[in-house]
């Protein structure tokens, strides 16, 4: 303390000093971590029927939006029960993927809502066919309802 006397720099100045050298570090710190955010869209999935975007990546992973059965073209969900929601639901998703660039083989997380748990073994039947065992960690959890009666959403965290 006795330096800074001299000079005339009062202890307060030097708590001032002191935190406006803190703040500036905290601020080069947040800006040096906060990574981009990169929206993903095709016209090969349904197109975003709200506020919303197809996937995210962002820190290296894709986020995909939940993906329903809806056949792009009319945006109704496709014909043919459970089986084949569960398929145009996860070629869906599939479209996201490629455009993020990711593929199934880089799902890290999925969360399937179905509107029956009965469906549950049909449901695995055809998941199967996209993922290789073991597949990504998943939730599956059971709803009442999804957009325009559809039975099964589907999202995924992928490595890009």
């Amino acid at each position: 303390m006795q330096a800074y006397q001299s000079s005339s720099i009062t202890a307060r100045s030097l708590c001032a000093l002191s935190a406006a050298k803190k703040h500036q570090m905290k601020k080069q710190r947040i800006s040096t971590t906060v990574k981009a955010q990169e929206f993903i869209a095709t016209d090969k999935a349904p197109a975003a029927a709200g506020p919303y975007s197809q996937g995210i990546k962002s820190g290296g992973l894709l986020y995909t939006c939940g993906c329903v059965a809806f056949v792009p073209e009319t945006m109704e969900i496709v014909e043919g029960g459970i089986e084949a929601e569960t398929r145009q639901a996860l070629t869906n998703m599939g479209e996201i993927l490629k455009a993020g660039g990711s593929d199934f083989s880089k799902v890290v997380k999925t969360t399937i809502f179905i509107t029956n748990m009965a469906d549950f073994p049909k449901v695995n039947a055809i998941y199967s066919e996209f993922f290789n065992t073991p597949g990504p960690a998943r939730s599956t959890v059971g709803v009442a309802s999804l957009p325009k009666g559809g039975l099964i959403e589907i999202d995924a965290i992928a490595e890009c």
